[in-house]
């Protein structure tokens, strides 16, 4: 059988940006104790909301943030800044958590105002300008604040993700580094950095951190992925495959590890097993379209021409600009010897400043086949 390359999309690296700021808050009976806490904190409340946030911070995933509100409660009862001051915070707080980023940093410059010297402030309007995409300034207030309080791990961690965010993998690393140093959330900071190793090609620390942060944390899905594709990177498809397992197993939700791991089954040409996983991702999501494209590449190696047309059409509704899809397409059709489609996204290929790469033959064997010449 005659065989023409199809475009494929590899792994995808997951790094979530937990900024450690903010979260929808009495959303679930996870929450109910936070919410307490921060409907007593924005009234003054501060015993009450010192008592909410302590048993918050027993129960829930997000506890790191809820133990950087206890110590704004704490720093008011200690008398080391105003009640007005983390009236303000708080209130920003409640803000971001309603997606209303503007009126969250009208509060926190209104806590900068009554005190210019407080870290939490300056943390809490970096990450507004963060969600507005101003990565300058959301730097600048994370470094005002670590001028501020030197000390100050939560602002280390905040500043590293936003330096992975614009690529700048060494400044970031040296900023978990310091969060790390400062013992703030020790999994999520060992993972920020193990991805940042990664995007630089240091494979195997990267695998060190991830290793440390599933250690800390041992259903930690994201670092799971990471890993097996580090691993994978790095040719060592088991291992790979064991981590992308483990991912899936802790998030059965996670249809980029099903991805991945789908990856390394085409890899390997084990058609079935790819199919599966790509299938299984495109359940959980049905708007994945690299899945789409893979699993239509797969069914092309297997000679399923018209499944794959059928999942690279799919793929089109949901991206017409994808131009690699187009050849993909061009290709099936015309295995499947339906010539005036293949001709037909070719040149939608060409009118997407896309072509079919010289010395393959097939635009050869298309106008051969087709008796046409374009």
């Amino acid at each position: 059988m005659i065989r023409y390359r199809v475009t494929k999309k590899t792994g995808v690296l997951v790094a979530i940006l937990f900024m450690a700021t903010v979260v929808c808050y009495g959303q679930s009976s996870e929450n109910e104790d936070s919410a307490k806490g921060f409907e007593a904190a924005m009234k003054g409340d501060f015993e009450d909301a010192q008592k909410a946030f302590s048993d918050s911070i027993k129960t829930s995933s997000q506890s790191n943030f809820y133990k950087t509100c206890l110590l704004i409660v704490e720093d008011v009862i200690n008398n080391k800044i105003d009640g007005q001051v983390a009236i303000h915070i708080f209130k920003g707080i409640h803000y971001e958590s309603r997606r209303r980023p503007e009126d969250a940093m009208a509060e926190y410059n209104k806590a900068i105002a009554l005190n210019p010297a407080y870290a939490s402030a300056y943390a809490n309007r970096g990450f507004s300008y963060f969600l507005k995409g101003d990565y300058g300034q959301a730097i600048s207030d994370y470094t005002k604040a670590i001028e501020t309080d030197p000390q100050y791990s939560r602002a280390y961690y905040n500043r590293a993700l936003v330096y992975g965010q614009i690529k700048k993998y060494e400044e970031a690393i040296s900023d978990y580094t310091k969060a790390i140093e400062g013992e703030y959330d020790l999994a999520g900071s060992y993972y920020g950095r193990g991805v940042c190793y990664s995007k630089k090609g240091n494979g195997e620390q990267a695998i060190s951190d991830f290793t440390k942060a599933i250690t800390i944390e041992p259903n930690y899905s994201l670092a799971y992925n990471s890993r097996g594709l580090t691993y994978k990177d790095g040719g060592d498809a088991e291992r790979a495959v064991a981590d992308f397992t483990k991912a899936v197993e802790t998030n059965s939700k996670f249809y980029e590890a099903y991805y991945n791991r789908g990856n390394v089954y085409k890899e390997r040409r084990d058609w079935d097993m790819a199919a599966d996983d790509y299938s299984k991702a495109i359940t959980i999501n049905p708007y994945y379209v690299n899945a789409y494209n893979n699993r239509g590449i797969v069914y092309y190696s297997k000679g399923e021409y018209q499944k794959a047309i059928l999942d690279y059409t799919q793929a089109i509704k949901i991206d017409p600009s994808y131009v690699d899809l187009y050849k993909n397409r061009a290709v099936s059709y015309f295995l499947n010897k339906e010539y005036d489609q293949a001709w037909e996204d070719i040149h939608t290929l060409e009118s997407l400043g896309g072509s079919i790469p010289s010395g393959t033959g097939f635009m050869e064997d298309l106008k051969k086949a087709s008796g046409r010449g374009k």
